[in-house]
């Protein structure tokens, strides 16, 4: 008997199928089955196989173990002395591990796969992200998320350009913007065209402009030193401790703050002290007959002209400066009021100054002192009562 086996003698068939050795062998009824011996070598098993001895599907080739159609990168299968093995597919259904090597073109190593600027190398959801499936897809450019409908929906560039989302909601986010950067709802806020409507963040402030505005005219301006400015009408429940120039306030409480007409020049100012009436540095003029300013014979005094409710002088309306016109105006009426009128009320009457001294609709009046009640009386005649005689 040769001592060099085939597969085929060792009971596979050309398949690598094990088959049974002794399945035809018919043994005598009055036989005892034999002992296990390896009938090949007669009791004796081989010590080893030489190269080119196993010459079907399986050999062993120069201390590999390798299939017989074996060619590197084309086909078959080699398994050498260091472990290294090689073959078109591979099923393990236990843990991998790897420190090299490719997968799908990207570099394995000790930290993770990396990109090595070779190929195009991509993970996504789906084998047709981007050509008709929904789906994530991470490649060199970054990161895209596709709808299978509109195509790209969100964009995360990884060259540092424009991150683009197409909508949506971020919620419990934090963004940081360095100095350079602007956050804005698109190209044009602010450009004074007919497209300059939206918001603009910068490092300078916040800014919203409608159309045809610029930065500096937008509607509402936050600079970064607290200073804000609105057109349009501010609704709040409290406003503490600030100056509101200009502005429309619906609904508020304003607790510790000044609220004046005007930065500078004739204006009037609500503080703690009352209402004051303030001409500033600018004249102005009125109560000419066309209810117009700018009459240069009557001009405001300078300072604070009067207050109104004010803590110091504990009078309602306290008149704080002599003009050359009168402290108050009352309308010169024809008759006495017709409507309701409670006790210390005011009116003039044909040039007459009278007070309410019986409550009534209407109520009672009697003219003020000693005075003309006549409407032709003229300034020209002296009153009655001489500035030299001492009041009783």
């Amino acid at each position: 008997m040769s001592n060099k086996w085939t597969t085929d003698d060792l009971g596979y068939d050309r398949v690598l199928v094990r088959t049974p050795i002794l399945e035809d062998y018919e043994f005598p009824e009055d036989s005892e089955t034999p002992a296990a011996t390896n009938v090949f070598t007669g009791g004796t098993s081989a010590s080893s196989i030489q190269s080119g001895e196993l010459t079907s599907n399986f050999n062993i080739v120069k201390g590999y173990l390798q299939s017989s159609n074996f060619s590197s990168g084309v086909n078959g299968w080699k398994f050498d002395a260091v472990g290294n093995l090689e073959a078109n597919s591979a099923t393990i259904r236990g843990s991998l591990y790897a420190t090299t090597g490719l997968i799908g073109g990207w570099v394995v190593d000790d930290d993770g796969l990396y990109y090595d600027g070779t190929g195009t190398p991509n993970i996504r959801t789906a084998e047709t992200v981007g050509s008709g499936s929904n789906g994530v897809l991470l490649d060199a450019d970054g990161i895209k998320v596709y709808d299978s409908v509109l195509g790209v929906v969100v964009n995360l560039p990884s060259d540092g350009s424009n991150p683009s989302f197409a909508s949506g909601t971020i919620e419990n986010t934090t963004f940081e913007i360095n100095t350079n950067a602007v956050l804005r709802t698109s190209e044009t806020v602010g450009d004074g065209t007919a497209n300059s409507a939206g918001v603009l963040i910068n490092n300078s402030g916040f800014y919203a402009c409608e159309a045809n505005q610029t930065l500096g005219e937008g509607n509402v301006r936050i600079s970064n030193a607290g200073d804000a400015y609105f057109t349009g009408i501010i609704t709040a429940s409290q406003i503490n401790s600030c100056s509101i120039t200009g502005s429309q306030i619906t609904g508020t409480t304003l607790i510790g703050t000044t609220i004046k007409t005007a930065e500078s020049g004739q204006r009037t100012e609500i503080t703690s002290e009352g209402i004051q009436l303030l001409s500033g540095t600018t004249a102005a003029t009125y109560g000419d007959s066309d209810y117009l300013y700018g009459d240069a014979e009557r001009k405001y005094g300078t300072g604070v002209l009067g207050y109104i409710n004010n803590s110091t002088y504990k009078v309602p309306i306290y008149i704080n400066a002599e003009q050359e016109v009168g402290d108050i105006h009352l309308v010169n009426r024809n008759d006495y009021p017709s409507g309701a009128a409670e006790v210390g009320d005011l009116c003039v009457v044909e040039g007459s100054l009278k007070i309410c001294t019986v409550a009534g609709t209407p109520g009672g009046w009697e003219s003020v002192g000693a005075q003309e009640a006549e409407s032709s009386f003229s300034p020209s005649i002296s009153p009655s009562i001489s500035p030299s005689i001492s009041p009783s």
